[in-house]
């Protein structure tokens, strides 16, 4: 999670389905779009779960979510 001004800014959401991390969600609040804060809080996500011993993490992206398929190609 990033908070600016005490509000937060963007936040990954995290469950474990079979053992397994899985990315739901990757949300930016629209006024902090297009500052590298998604992509900042899921390296910090993988990087903490890679520290926890997880050794894969699965994404979703919905067919047709151009933003985020542009925007996870770097996974």
């Amino acid at each position: 999670m990033v908070e600016i001004d005490g509000s937060i800014a963007s936040a990954v959401l995290i469950s474990e389905v079979s053992g397994s991390p899985f990315i739901g969600y990757v949300m930016t609040r629209r006024a902090n779009k297009n500052q590298g804060l998604a992509r900042l809080v899921t390296q910090a996500a993988l990087s903490g779960l890679a520290a926890a011993g997880y050794e894969k993490t699965v994404l979703y992206i919905t067919e047709g979510n151009a933003p985020s398929e542009a925007r996870f190609r770097w996974l």
